[in-house]
């Protein structure tokens, strides 16, 4: 990264602070960032592409007579115009609730750059990449495969006119491999992939291969879906979609705007009392750490939901002063990172305790009911039918229905275990509605 050129935007963005101000803005946001990555694609077999890319943009933010303006560009020589552009649109922006930028205050420092990361080649990541092509189309004859890969460096500097300066490097890395089996009119898609900003022993090729043929040697049978009210083993991808009218509803600004239905819950039971939420910014290295949110507010480690019992909303800096409440350092009042502690059994306990369900591994459709209710259909895809503790075949043309809010209330069950790195569970739900074209 250009430090030369980083220690130049620092200067610039200073001196047009300072030009803002005295013309009458009552809070400014600067914001630069320098990016360069490289990528790797491997389909049908071959390599296919190679890339390299490198980035830099700034962007402008000012607020005058409670009313925001904003530009951006990535022509360092224009910033006097960006300046006078984003001045400008606060004739016409939109308006805020907040008259500056708070001051500098202690945060925590998490760890989101890696030299390990950032030494990675491209040869090595082809390498990485040829491998999982390789061990997939060894797999079985007729496997159309694809694979690939990424890393990037970020770099970024905020200041505002509260005062903070914040710097921050960050690195990350990513790897997938998977592709689709047709047979006859049957068309499956599988696949798996992972990632984390430091280079550690989750990168891992054969990771990717085992479990992207684990998918397929699950789905080779394919099966009837029963129909009826019944349990559904949720993959940790899919609980968070579950619980969706929850972490959506902790929206601060959704609250303030009165489309919450969560908004009067405080202190009440939303969720089984299995569930513990946790927004974690400070886990070093992962993809959501964070020291500070965009407008300079440190971030935090809060406990949303205790025991199912809901504890907090997610407030940013305008949402805030929208409601009379303190930020939490959540930029666009969401959760950053979420966890949630386990529960005493392995996924694979879970599954054998189930007499008749569905392995939900994952959805189509989902999102275009209600969700902010809670009300939802969706279709599975892919589905595996449970019969007798084991997984026995592959489901389709089968939909699942009911309501988020009710169903995550009660008879909710969590495993012991993650799948990494992610910090989420397996879960089994009890009475969602199945339904199928056989049945």
């Amino acid at each position: 990264m250009n430090d030369t050129l980083h220690n130049t935007m620092k200067g610039t963005f200073a001196r047009g602070i300072d030009r803002a101000t005295k013309a009458g803005a009552s809070g400014v946001k600067m914001s630069f960032f320098q990016s360069e990555s490289i990528s790797c694609h491997f389909s049908g077999g071959r390599l296919r592409s190679t890339g390299s890319n490198r980035g830099l943009g700034y962007s402008v933010e000012v607020i005058i007579d409670g009313r925001m303006g904003s530009a951006s560009a990535n022509d360092l020589d224009d910033f006097d115009n960006i300046l006078a552009r984003a001045m400008e649109m606060a004739d016409i922006g939109s308006a805020v609730h907040f008259a500056g930028y708070p001051a500098p205050r202690e945060y925590v420092e998490v760890q989101t750059c890696c030299p390990r990361t950032e030494a990675i080649t491209r040869q090595e990541l082809i390498d990485a990449c040829k491998i999982i092509n390789d061990g997939l189309r060894s797999h079985r004859r007729g496997l159309y495969v694809e694979a690939g890969g990424s890393r990037s460096v970020w770099r970024s500097l905020l200041m505002t006119s509260g005062g903070v300066c914040h710097e921050n490097e960050s690195t990350s890395w990513g790897l997938h491999g998977g592709g689709q089996r047709t047979k006859g009119t049957d068309m499956l898609h599988f696949g798996a992939s992972r990632g984390w900003k430091e280079l550690n022993d989750l990168w891992d090729p054969q990771y990717i291969i085992d479990r992207a043929i684990h998918d397929l040697t699950l789905a080779k049978r394919i099966v009837p879906a029963p129909s009826g009210h019944m349990p559904l083993l949720l993959d940790p991808g899919v609980l968070g979609a579950f619980l969706s009218p929850g972490t959506d509803g902790i929206n601060g600004r959704t609250v303030a705007m009165g489309g919450s239905p969560l908004a009067d819950k405080i202190g009440e039971m939303i969720l089984d009392p299995v569930f513990t939420i946790i927004d974690n910014p400070h886990r070093d290295f992962s993809h959501s750490a964070a020291s500070m949110d965009g407008d300079g507010v440190p971030t935090a480690r809060h406990t949303v939901v205790d025991r199912g019992v809901l504890k907090m909303f997610l407030y940013d800096l305008d949402t805030a002063a929208m409601v009379g409440a303190a930020p939490t350092g959540n930029g666009g009042c969401r959760l950053r990172g979420m966890e949630i502690p386990p529960g005493e059994k392995t996924h694979e306990e879970l599954l054998a305790s189930i007499d008749e369900g569905i392995y939900l591994k994952g959805m189509l459709g989902f999102g275009q009911g209600n969700i902010a209710s809670g009300d939802f259909s969706a279709n599975v895809s892919p589905g595996y039918l449970i019969r007798g503790g084991e997984i026995v075949g592959r489901v389709k043309d089968t939909m699942i229905a009911g309501n988020l809010l009710e169903l995550m209330k009660q008879n909710v069950q969590l495993s012991s275990d993650y799948d990494e790195p992610g910090r989420i569970p397996w879960a089994v739900v009890d009475g969602v509605s199945v339904s199928s074209s056989a049945g």
